[in-house]
């Protein structure tokens, strides 16, 4: 997600400082999503960062970015519904993206 800009990005593409929510959806992916792509979000910048982990049925949620890495981080199991980053009111329901397995 962006954030809005007069210019609707027309004049150039969006910028780390621009994006306030990056969401990466992993399922045989995940440990490259985790131990290489997030680290490299934290030091370019983006605010917060969610990866979604399709084999354990949750949703890891970093923030707080640095050269580092991202100093924090929480892990939502509980799949309710999650207010969005910088939208205020907005809410996703994150059992919305984990398919169900009907017997």
């Amino acid at each position: 997600m962006v954030r809005k800009r007069a210019d609707a990005y027309i004049s150039a593409h969006p910028a780390p400082a621009d994006i306030y929510l990056l969401i990466e959806v992993a399922d045989a992916t995940l440990a490259f999503d985790r131990d290489v792509k997030l680290p490299l979000y934290a030091r370019l910048g983006i605010a917060e960062t969610w990866l979604i982990d399709i084999p354990n049925r949750q949703c890891l949620r970093f923030s707080d970015p640095s050269s580092s890495g991202y100093r924090q981080q929480a892990t939502l199991t509980g799949l309710g519904q999650v207010m969005l980053p910088g939208m205020n009111n907005i809410w996703i329901d994150l059992s919305d993206l984990f398919p169900t397995h009907e017997s």
